[in-house]
C-alpha cells in the first residue's frame, strides 16, 4: 500500500489570533481493509511513524470518522491529540458510549451545529471544531456559536471575519 494521509488545516482560534495546526485525517472505514488501505492498525502506525520522523508530533492532530482508529490510537499513542469526525446525523451525547473516552476535540459538519450542542460538550472539555466551514457568511454564523476553532479549505476567510469582529 502507498501511505496516503489527508492533511487540511483546522483553524484553532487563540484569543484574537488564529493558531493554525495540522489537521491528519486517517480516512479508513470497515470493509475497507487490506482493499483500499492498510489494515486500521497498520495505518495508524505508518501515519505516527511519519509524524514522528519529521517531528512534528505536537501540532498535529489526527482526525477520523473510524472510531476503530481513534480507539487504537487512544489506546497505543495517548500523546496524540484526537478529532472525531461526525456526520450531520450523530447524536453528541452518545460521544464516550462509541468511544470508552472523550476525544480532545469533536468535529461535527457544522450544518447542525447549535450554540446548545457546542456549551454541552465544551462542558465536557471538549473542544468543538466543525467542518469544513467555507463561506464567509458561514464562517460568521459559525463563529457566533462559541466554537474552539473550524476547519476550512480557506483559514484565510476566518481569519479575516475575526479579525473584523474585534
Amino acid at each position: 500500500f502507498k501511505q496516503k494521509t489527508a492533511y487540511e488545516i483546522a483553524s484553532c482560534l487563540v484569543g484574537s489570533e488564529m493558531c493554525i495546526r495540522d489537521s491528519i485525517e486517517i480516512k479508513s472505514q470497515i470493509g475497507g481493509d487490506q482493499i483500499f488501505h492498510p489494515k486500521f492498525n497498520e495505518f495508524v502506525d505508518l501515519v505516527v511513524s511519519d509524524i514522528r520522523s519529521k517531528n512534528i508530533e505536537s501540532r498535529v492532530t489526527i482526525q477520523s470518522f473510524d472510531l476503530r482508529v481513534l480507539k487504537y490510537l487512544k489506546n497505543q499513542y495517548p500523546s496524540f491529540k484526537i478529532s472525531m469526525l461526525v456526520n450531520e446525523n450523530y447524536n453528541f451525547s452518545n460521544i464516550f458510549d462509541d468511544l470508552g473516552f472523550y476525544p480532545d476535540i469533536y468535529s461535527p459538519n457544522f450544518k447542525n451545529l447549535t450554540y446548545e450542542i457546542v456549551k454541552k460538550v465544551q462542558k465536557k472539555k471538549i473542544q468543538v471544531i466543525p467542518w469544513t466551514v467555507n463561506s464567509n457568511d458561514d464562517i460568521a454564523k459559525v463563529l457566533e456559536l462559541g466554537v474552539d476553532g473550524i476547519i476550512s479549505d480557506y483559514p484565510d476567510r476566518a481569519k479575516y471575519l475575526l479579525n473584523e469582529k474585534i
